[in-house]
This record gives C-alpha cells, structure tokens and sequence, in this order.
C-alpha cells in the first residue's frame, strides 16, 4: 500500500511518479554515471570536443577553462590537468590503449584528452539544468 509522504518530507532525492516537482535535486547515481560514461554518443561528443581542444594554441590551463561555459574555478583547472596527466601517462606506458579510447587509433594526448572532456561531461553541472 502506498502511504503519501506529507508535504516538505523528502525520502529520496528523485521524486516520485505520483509528485510533480519544479526542480529535481542534484543527483549523480551510480547508475547515471556509468551510463553516461559508456555511452556511445557521450563517447563520440568527448572525442569531438578532444580534437578540438588538443589543437588549440595556449597553456594547459587555457584548454582546461575551455571545457566550461563559465569561469573555471583553480581546483577544476588543476583537477582535470592532473586527471590528463596521469591518462596521458597510463596510454603511454601501454596500460591503456589509445586506439580504444579514439576508436580510430590516435595519439596518447588525443586519447589522455577524450578521457578528460569525458571525465568533465560525467559532471552533474553539464548533465543538470539549473
């Protein structure tokens, strides 16, 4: 039997299908990370957006705040430039194969960037619209 919640008692953070809500709270569950990560069309946006992004000219952190529609903050700039790294390293050293990454079999950095604007995609600021 399904007993109402009363009014400003929430349970879970999605709301049921029998409640209308303006806004859903923020939310990233396992489920819609994973599906969002896996995704073929995810996959192929990261690679687009990595093309793009491993030609522009400037610094790291320039290409970094490219990845945001608004002012990146310091600790997103230095997080996804260390997140890069450290996939730049796994393709190189050969634990990660960039033709898997690419699907067409490009270079560690256009790998190391398609896993980093994938990382920056799986975000519930890109996902939510607030």
């Amino acid at each position: 039997m399904y007993l109402p919640q009363p009014l400003g008692v929430t349970t879970s953070v999605v709301p049921s299908g029998e409640a209308c809500v303006a806004r859903r709270h923020v939310s990233n569950t396992p489920l819609q990370s994973l599906t969002l990560l896996n995704d073929v069309m995810f996959m192929e946006a990261a690679l687009a957006l990595a093309k793009v992004t491993a030609v522009q000219s400037g610094s790291m952190e320039e290409k970094v705040r490219g990845l945001f529609l608004r002012p990146a903050t310091a600790e997103e700039t230095a997080s996804i430039a260390v997140f890069f790294a450290s996939q730049e390293a796994r393709v190189k050293s050969g634990t990660l194969d960039a033709a898997k990454v690419t699907s067409d079999g490009h270079d560690a950095t256009l790998a190391a960037w398609t896993l980093a604007v994938r990382a920056s995609l799986n975000t519930d600021e890109f996902v939510s619209k607030h």
